[in-house]
Formats: structure tokens, sequence, C-alpha cells
């Protein structure tokens, strides 16, 4: 059973761990591969979503624990937040790239609260 206020830093754990990431995924695209940052960032985010679909349920820890993990999950998620619209400046086709960007805007907020 979740507090109220434990409900609240749920939902907004991972748009602040997004955020507070985003100066670090920009650092890292600058300084590492970017293939290999993308990759390592989708290794953990698995990792991550895989450990908080195995978090226990009724300890006294396991509301910390969820909001914990889905504050990491946020961390990782950030990376690709950083680099889509990147990517789509530099490949997608001159005239849709509007359409593109568009789309990846739309699917960040939906992909965070689906």
């Amino acid at each position: 059973n979740m507090s109220k206020g434990q409900q609240g830093l749920l939902g907004g754990v991972v748009y602040l761990a997004i955020s507070v990431g985003g100066p670090f995924a920009g650092y890292s695209f600058k300084n590492f591969h970017q293939k290999k940052v993308l990759g390592y960032s989708l290794m953990v985010n698995n990792t991550l979503l895989f450990l908080l679909a195995l978090c226990p349920d009724g300890w006294a820890i396991s509301s910390w624990l969820f909001i914990g993990l889905r504050g990491l999950l946020g961390l990782t998620q950030c990376f690709l937040c950083v680099y889509s619209p990147i990517w789509i400046d530099e490949f997608s086709p001159s005239g849709r790239r509007t359409s593109w960007m568009s789309f990846i805007q739309a699917a960040v907020p939906i992909g965070i609260m689906g």
C-alpha cells in the first residue's frame, strides 16, 4: 500500500530523472560512440525492467524500491529522448522532418505514461 505522496512520487520520478539525466546523456554522446551509449543504456533499461517485474509486494521497502527502479528507468530513457531528435534531423528526408519530429515528440510522453 502506497501513500498518496509515494504515488505522486512514483508518477513524477521518471520525469525528474529524465530532466536530471539530460546533461549526462549529452556529455556521453559527445565524448563516446553514440551506438555504444545507446546500446548500454538499452541493456541497463532492460535489466531494470526485469528487476521491476520481480519487485516484491508487501515488504516494508517495496514502495521505495519500486520508486527507485522507476527513477533509474527514467535515467536510462533520457539517452533515447536526447538522441532521437538528433537522429531524425540527420537521417530523415528533408520534406518529412517536421512530421517525423512530431511523431517522436508525441511518442516520448505516451511511452512514459503507458
